[in-house]
């Protein structure tokens, strides 16, 4: 298992869930929040926006477009003031083929565990405990992602991680809302037991022959 805690020079709230190779929105996630930069938190994936109504069901955003950071005024304070770091060693995403979706596996060449740049939320629910949600920002697609998908997570590099988690708002923090180096990226196909949530163990990252389903 990765030592988040080393790698972030963080400690870990609760106790270590260990391994897991399909994490869905809704679940729990690790996260380290600006709020709390020295904390490695599970907190669960779907951010609830502020303009949520107590009343009505809110639409959760699994994930936020970049775009959207830098150019709608109620998303700019959650650049400004409510960042976060995702870790992941690897992410799946869909591709459209002649008979379905396939699941591919992207990881890096180059780093064991890494992080998405994402934003966080805070509600109470009906107990007045505080609630976090976060949303994994996403950016075009480098060449790698082009052949699977128009869109990518953002990835940061491991020396700006401190920055987007750290930086004010006088340093650039858009331009760190770019597409991941493309040489530094692996993609294949994977099992479609990915596509459901109940599948969660090691055999779901094995590369397996495009046109087999199972």
């Amino acid at each position: 298992m990765v030592d988040l805690e080393k790698h972030y020079k963080a400690k870990l709230l609760g106790e270590a869930r260990g391994n897991s190779y399909n994490i869905a929105p809704s679940q729990l996630s690790p996260v380290l929040l600006n709020r709390f930069p020295n904390q490695i938190r599970y907190e669960t994936w779907g951010l609830v926006p502020a303009w949520s109504k107590p009343d009505e069901k809110p639409k959760v955003l699994i994930n936020t477009r970049a775009d959207s950071l830098l150019t709608k005024p109620g998303f700019r304070r959650y650049l400004q003031n409510k960042r976060c770091l995702i870790p992941a060693s690897g992410f799946y995403e869909w591709k459209n083929n002649a008979d379905g979706k396939q699941p591919w596996l992207i990881h890096l060449k180059s780093r064991e565990i890494f992080s998405f740049a994402g934003i966080w939320e805070e509600y109470a629910n009906n107990d007045g405990e505080l609630i976090y949600t976060f949303s994994i920002i996403t950016t075009g697609p480098n060449h790698t992602m082009k052949e699977i998908h128009d869109r990518m997570p953002v990835i940061l590099e491991e020396e700006n991680e401190d920055i987007w988690l750290n930086g004010g708002p006088e340093l650039q923090l858009d331009a760190l809302l770019i597409p991941y180096r493309d040489d530094d990226m692996n993609a294949y196909p994977v099992s479609r037991r990915v596509n459901s949530p109940a599948n969660n163990d090691s055999s779901l990252i094995e590369e397996i022959n495009p046109g087999t389903l199972f």
